[in-house]
């Protein structure tokens, strides 16, 4: 069974930053075969681009080589991440669903709670799809990591990194039940309040109107709903999620066993 807060031997799973939320180890997660993720590999977290001289000093702590930055051009741009010098970062520009589309329903009204949920749900089934070819890319580039830790992240670490980290943990042969368990950590580490109060001061100003909390909500949240529609995409097209990383992926058995020879236990 997977313990989401460590025990009193092992390191936390939250990694407290001043201005990252959700800075997360990936560690301490049993596979199927009995073997276990190891902590202070591989972690997943918010954006980087805030980090105070506090921050700065721990990210160096940790001993991270390696930045795998998911966002869009246009947000690593505006919200460039702030790492120590000397640190190497692969950028995959990756979109976030049908935004526009989206801030013109909440422009002109149409948008309801209902409408926001089944949008990120079409939004997951869009990212296992649509961007196969990067997140392919990813865990090959994972998989010949040096010996540093990897950090993954997006702009609040829910969505894209929730995908990203869900397909490395299921490369490593981690049950799935367990990867939604950490998927769905991200509502505890980064409440949806605290992720809507951050929306509204970046997206409120190019709307035509106000939106109300209501409707957002689901945008700014995790939800079981979205991640298992992943998987049930992977599992409609490839049959499960090995076939969906050699077939989508492009990952060989090399691959895999580089990965699970970097990460595990």
């Amino acid at each position: 069974m997977t313990r989401t807060a460590a025990s009193p031997e092992e390191p936390p799973r939250l990694i407290p930053f001043e201005r990252a939320p959700n800075f997360r180890d990936l560690g301490g997660y049993a596979t199927a075969e009995g073997r276990r993720v190891a902590w202070g590999r591989a972690f997943r977290s918010s954006h980087l681009g805030w980090l105070t001289t506090a921050d700065r000093e721990r990210f160096a702590a940790l001993n991270i080589g390696e930045v795998f930055d998911l966002r869009r051009t246009s947000e690593s741009e505006a919200y460039a991440n702030r790492i120590p010098p000397g640190i190497r970062s692969h950028h995959f520009d990756i979109d976030v669903g049908s935004t526009k589309s989206y801030r013109r329903r909440l422009e002109a009204g149409t948008a309801t709670r209902e409408s926001t949920h089944d949008m990120m749900v079409d939004a997951y089934r869009s990212y296992v799809t649509g961007f196969a070819e990067r997140f392919g890319r990813l865990l090959k580039l994972l998989a010949t990591a040096d010996e540093h830790a990897v950090v993954i992240h997006c702009m609040v670490g829910k969505d894209r990194t929730g995908i990203a980290s869900a397909l490395l943990l299921g490369a490593l042969d981690v049950p799935r039940e367990d990867i939604l368990e950490d998927y769905l950590l991200s509502s505890t580490y980064y409440p949806p309040e605290e992720i809507l109060a951050r929306i509204r001061r970046t997206i409120e100003d190019s709307l035509a109107g106000p939106w109300d909390d209501e409707t957002v909500a689901p945008f700014c949240s995790v939800h079981e709903d979205y991640l298992t529609a992943a998987f049930e995409e992977i599992d409609r097209r490839y049959g499960d999620t090995e076939a969906y990383l050699r077939a989508a992926l492009g990952l060989d058995e090399a691959d895999l066993g580089l990965l699970r020879e970097r990460f595990l236990e």
